[in-house]
Formats: structure tokens, sequence, C-alpha cells
């Protein structure tokens, strides 16, 4: 593995194919991947887009090797997005891609209060993440109880929803939540056409409806989670760790878009949001931007909520070696969100065996019906109340 020390060194890897294609990253991170079996063009973007995100959403930081690390633990999440046969999480193997993983994530939460008493609390949540962003990059995923109840947990319920997409120990439960769910619902918003272009399972308004008659959802959801963050922001600007959390999420919910690479905001006319074409498809498909489509299994029957999608599935061994090592896999509580995906579901919304986009402009997860539709978007509507409930101080100029 690269050199983690704490000071920076000056010279950068510049790798030059044509202008478009100049890729840059400090050279600690060099001879990553190289064994990874991945292309080295592959390698070489996959590098770069790790570090433009890191600095795009972290700009600043003190702990040179703890910044480079986070940058090791974006690599893994790249890469398992659009290949995961290189990240098995449920593999008890140290070595993924080259990288020893314990020794990454302990260089990343080590001495903070994130992996104290907590159990290596931040290191289950990003182990998650890896385990269930390959879960549905795989080809295993028409077979699979675990990647089956994930999709049905993420429908059951908007807070549901934001509680499987968040990690943090710096703000309380409520405020956490209500951090998670400005910066989930500005970057859905902005990706809502790169996500359906994949047939993602993953996007708030794949739930709550961005599109056609609903396309109004989307931006007023935009809009009031615009205005919450910058009212924090006015309160909380002078506190140094507030501060970086609001950062990230005012770069994460828009201008990562236009700044990294890994966007089609230069191939799509400078237009941040333009609708997927076919070709924007095929290109994911073929992973150009390191994107993944995520197609739904051809001859797939559509089942509603009274027939579940896991009862006639075969013993899954994959799901059992996942439950076995939950302590250290999972975080705190999934393994029962995962067993009650199945139950009481509604009997109008769409459930499948094969999880996947099967045609253009659509989403790969589950199909809500009108009714559950309308209860997505009566929640994101109380977002203003949530928010003072959480940082009452937000109310007072």
């Amino acid at each position: 593995m690269a050199n983690t020390n704490n000071t920076p060194q000056n010279d950068l890897v510049v790798d030059h194919k044509t202008p478009k294609e100049t890729r840059y990253y400090p050279s600690e991170l060099k001879n990553d991947l190289k064994d990874s079996g991945l292309a080295p063009r592959v390698i070489e973007e996959t590098l770069a887009c790790a570090w433009e995100y890191t600095r795009c959403i972290i700009p600043e930081f003190t702990n040179w090797g703890r910044y480079l690390a986070f940058v090791r633990a974006t690599v893994i999440c790249i890469v398992v997005e659009f290949d995961e046969t290189l990240v098995d999480m449920s593999v008890e193997d140290r070595l993924v891609l080259g990288y020893d993983v314990d020794a990454v994530l302990d260089t990343l939460f080590g001495g903070t209060r994130a992996n104290g008493p907590s159990n290596d609390a931040m290191s289950r949540e990003l182990r998650c993440f890896y385990l269930m962003t390959g879960d549905k990059a795989s080809s295993r995923r028409d077979i699979s109880q675990l990647f089956s109840r994930y999709v049905s947990a993420l429908a059951s319920s908007p807070r549901a929803w934001f509680r499987l997409r968040d990690t943090d120990a710096l703000f309380t439960e409520p405020q956490l939540e209500l951090l998670v769910e400005v910066g989930e619902t500005l970057y859905d918003a902005v990706a809502f056409h790169k996500h359906r272009a994949e047939g993602e399972v993953c996007n708030t308004f794949a739930d709550a409806g961005g599109s056609g008659p609903d396309k109004e959802v989307r931006s007023r959801a935009f809009a009031r989670c615009r205005e919450v963050l910058w009212a924090m922001d006015a309160k909380m600007a002078r506190s140094p760790a507030h501060r970086h959390a609001l950062n990230f999420l005012r770069s994460f919910g828009g201008p990562v878009h236009i700044m990294m690479r890994r966007y089609r905001f230069v191939e799509d006319g400078m237009i941040v949001g333009r609708s997927e074409t076919e070709d924007v498809v095929s290109k994911a498909r073929q992973h150009d931007k390191l994107w993944n489509r995520v197609d739904a299994k051809k001859g797939d029957t559509a089942r509603d909520g009274s027939g579940t999608d896991v009862d006639n599935k075969e013993p899954d061994l994959h799901y059992e070696r996942v439950m076995e090592q939950g302590n250290r896999l999972l975080f705190s509580g999934f393994v029962d969100v995962l067993e009650k995906a199945t139950h009481d579901r509604c009997e109008t919304c769409v459930y499948r065996s094969s999880y996947g986009a099967e045609f253009m402009e659509e989403f790969g997860g589950v199909k809500l019906c009108l009714k559950c539709r309308q209860q997505w978007k009566t929640y994101l509507e109380g977002l203003g109340d949530r928010a003072v409930a959480a940082f009452p101080e937000i109310t007072s100029q």
C-alpha cells in the first residue's frame, strides 16, 4: 500500500492520454490497485475519481494519513459499484483490491469518537455499504435474499429509507436523521437522471416521484432542503466540527455534479440534470465514467405485496454467511430491518423477484402504489417541522 505519512508529497501523478482524459491524484496513490486485476485505464480513472470526490466534499484536513485513508475507502466504494467480484465483504479476507481493509478503516476512524466505545460502529457502517452495493451490482441479486430484503426495506417507509443510508457520531440521532435527509434529498434530486440511467434502487424520488406530473416534487424538495441547509449554516458556521458537516452537505448536494468528471456536466452541454438517453444508458452498461446499469432479469414476473419475493428462493448461503458475520458487516439494528422487510407489505405496491430497470426512464426498485407514494410526498413536505425539532436554534435570526 502507498505511503500514509501525515505530510503530503508535492508531486502529482499526471497521466497523459488526450487532454480530456488526463487524470490527477497524489503520488502516494500511484501504486494502488496494481494487483487488483483492473485495466490500467480503469485504475487511473478510479483513483482520480476518488481523489476528486474527496477534494470536493472535504476540502480541508488536518491529518494527511487519515485523508488518504478516506480516499482509499472511496476507491473501494467506486469499484464495488461496477465490479462486485473484486469486493466481497462476506469473505473474511483482509485484502480487498490490494488494500488491507482493516488497516484502512483503522487509519480512517482510529482515535475518533466513531471508533471508540461503539464497537467500531463506523467501520461496520462502511462495510455494510460495501456489502449492499456489491449485492446490487452482482448477478446474484436475482437469487439473493439479502438484496431482496434490502430493497423491500428501502421502500418500507421514508424514515427507514434515510436510516439505511446514513452514518455518523457527531450529532444526536434526530439531528443525524435530519442531516442525512437533507444531504440525500439534495443529491438524489440532482442525480435523478443519472440514477435512472443506471436502474438504481436507491433514489429518494424513485419513491416520492420526480418526473412527469410529479416533477415539481423533486424541485420543491430540493428548495426546502437548500433553505434548511442555509439556515443551519448561518447558526453553526462558527463551530469547526459542525462546519465540516455542513461543508460536506453543501458540496454533496449539487456542486460535485459540476466539478467531478464522474458526472456528465460537460458532455451534456454544461447542463445539470439532463434526461438520460439510450446512448447514456448503453454507456452505463459499459461502465463509462464508472457507472453501472442494473437491468432486471428478462422474463421476471412482477408480484404485489401479498406474495413475497424471498419466500420462494432457494436456501441462500450468501445470506446465511452475512448473518453469521453481522457484528462485523452490518450496522446495529440492520438485521432486524432485513428480517422485517417482507412483513406487513402493501398489497398494491409491486415487488419483484429480480430488481433492476426493465425499460428506459425507470428505476430498479419496488414500484410504489399511488397511496404509498403520497405518504412519501407528505413526509418530504414535513422537512421544516423536523428541522426545527432537531435544531431549534435555526428558528431565531
